[in-house]
């Protein structure tokens, strides 16, 4: 998958969208990403 599009269907905080082409691993994926980086700023 395209980390560019992924990120772009899931904001911080936000989960993302289920889109017919998009599997649930990435949508998995996708939000734990999103998690990794609200902790990132939390950690600063």
């Amino acid at each position: 998958f395209i980390v560019e599009r992924q990120y772009h269907m899931c904001p911080l905080r936000l989960k993302c969208p289920i889109e017919k082409e998009v599997r649930e691993a990435e949508r998995l994926e996708c939000i734990k990403n999103a998690k990794d980086k609200d902790k990132d700023k939390e950690g600063n």
